[in-house]
């Protein structure tokens, strides 16, 4: 454990390794670069249990030159890293070290989660495939590209001998010191997938992690990152390249583009030459695929248009309530620069201004723009191509109706059913979301007559004679006296659903 600063932090820290069920442990906490008072204090920690060793680093190098102390001083069979500021489940290494036992992988990698002093918890980005829910076997990275994600030394066991016959050592002056290191590693490991959480991560705002969103370090990172792809391609590894590439671009490369606002001018030709230089390894359409307001920054950043960047994601990462006026300012610069924006204004729109609105009414939040800045925004750029439930969510918005929204977005796909019933008639709607008020009119020879009225749910039976040639519709109702209107269609009849019956029975024959 690299110790670069004695708090609370990380007192909780070393406990848990202290409190481990697979008690046959090896403690080395080296000192990098601490004050006396702070190695004063931890080797009177290592007084009291014989299992903590220290070592001294009388210069701070940073992580990788410390966890390159540490392995150099350990002694067991097995070694795993962890950091001063993080948390180690009480059983994770003594279920990690189960795998070892049933095979014989370099590596037993397991799931992380890290956690915020909010106490929200969620998985670790790195290791947030399907295959750390699921784990497995004797993975190679020729087999399981998507091993090259999973750079982070803390969440695994390592067999010692194996590590030091690599020769792979961490960077050490950086900030990312595991990415090219695990890169050197993967390509040659057999690595056992453990499915469990093994270690928690501790997002604060003094954390490497938490820089990122801050710009921090990002000379650093696009060394490693580089250094790590030079690897993957030197061993063929060309699924790793690609997957590494989509992640790249949609996830670790995007995380500090939407941050383009706290770089300098340089730092943000950093990033636009990285940027270029994915695109000349990543599988060519990887850019294309993106939506509206990613695949719009990168294609100014691979244009070189920094100053443009910046003013485009503060629009609309987090859309404003002068949107428009922003929008007016920028398309002008940004139709020159990418060379055409074609239908960019409404895929903007959709994409960052009414679809969260709509999803944030669903889920009963606050919305996070003023419903009257979406419909303003539509109305200068976009002005139509909606569809008939688009259009109701609209009207919805700019009466400011937003109950009215969430319910028109949660039931645009309901399907009301009519079926004849002994005289009566059944209308089920598909699709519907619990009960609404609203009532069912019956159109006959031009007269329309509403038939029911009330709460309407799955199934709704009408005391009405039903004839040939009558029309029916729902009509649910909405605030202001509004109502959103769904025609009915028929139910096919007994012989329709036994003909379909008899041509799928057919269909399964041949």
């Amino acid at each position: 454990m690299p110790v670069g600063t004695v708090d609370n932090r990380f007192d909780l820290a070393l406990e848990a390794l202290r409190s481990q069920t697979h008690t046959q442990l090896e403690i080395i906490l080296v000192l990098d670069g601490l004050d006396l008072a702070a190695r004063t204090t931890v080797h009177g920690v290592a007084a009291r249990d014989p299992r903590v060793v220290v070592v001294e680093i009388d210069e701070r190098l940073g992580a990788g030159n410390a966890r390159n102390v540490g392995l150099r001083a350990a002694t067991g069979e097995y070694v795993a890293f962890a950091d001063a500021d993080d948390v180690v489940p009480t059983d994770a290494y003594r279920r990690l070290l189960t795998a070892f036992a049933q095979a014989a992988p370099d590596v037993v990698s397991g799931r992380a989660e890290q956690f915020t002093p909010d106490g929200r918890e969620t998985t670790y980005w790195t290791v947030d495939d399907a295959l750390w829910a699921t784990g497995g076997h004797g993975l190679r990275l020729s087999d399981t590209p998507v091993l090259a994600f999973d750079h982070t030394p803390w969440n695994k066991v390592f067999k010692r001998t194996w590590l030091l016959d690599t020769g792979v050592e961490f960077a050490t002056r950086t900030t990312c010191e595991d990415v090219s290191w695990w890169a050197q590693l993967v390509v040659r490991a057999t690595v056992d997938v453990f499915p469990e959480v093994v270690y928690r991560h501790r997002r604060h705002d003094a954390s490497v992690t938490a820089g990122i969103g801050r710009g921090d370090d990002l000379s650093d990172w696009v060394v490693q990152t580089r250094a790590a792809v030079e690897t993957y391609e030197a061993h063929g590894a060309r699924e790793a390249c690609a997957a590494l590439g989509r992640r790249l671009i949609r996830r670790e490369a995007w995380t500090r583009v939407r941050a383009i606002d706290a770089l300098s001018p340089s730092d943000a030709q950093v990033l636009a030459d990285f940027v270029a230089w994915i695109g000349s390894w990543a599988e060519p359409n990887e850019f294309e695929q993106l939506s509206a307001f990613p695949g719009t920054a990168y294609a100014l950043l691979r244009q070189r248009e920094t100053h443009l960047v910046a003013p485009f994601v503060r629009a609309f990462d987090q859309p404003a309530d002068d949107a428009v006026e922003r929008w007016r300012r920028l398309a002008p610069e940004v139709g020159r620069a990418i060379a055409s924006c074609g239908d960019l204004a409404a895929d903007l729109w959709r994409e960052r201004m009414f679809r969260p609105v709509v999803d944030a009414a669903q889920r009963n939040e606050v919305l996070p723009i003023r419903p009257e800045s979406v419909v303003e925004f539509w109305e200068a750029f976009v002005g139509g191509r909606l569809d008939d439930n688009e259009q109701r969510v609209l009207s919805a918005l700019r009466d400011g109706a937003v109950e009215d929204v969430a319910f028109l977005r949660r039931n645009r796909r309901v399907h009301p059913v009519a079926d004849r019933r002994l005289g009566a008639l059944r209308i089920s709607f598909e699709g519907l979301e619990g009960s609404a008020p609203g009532r069912i009119l019956r159109d006959r020879d031009g007269v329309t007559t509403v038939v029911h009225q009330g709460v309407l749910s799955s199934d709704t039976v009408v005391a009405s004679s039903a004839r040939p040639g009558d029309l029916w519709s729902v009509e649910f109702e909405l605030s202001g006296g509004r109502r959103h209107r769904v025609e009915v269609a028929a139910a096919p009849s007994g012989i329709t659903r036994v003909r379909n019956a008899i041509r799928a029975r057919s269909g399964r024959r041949r």
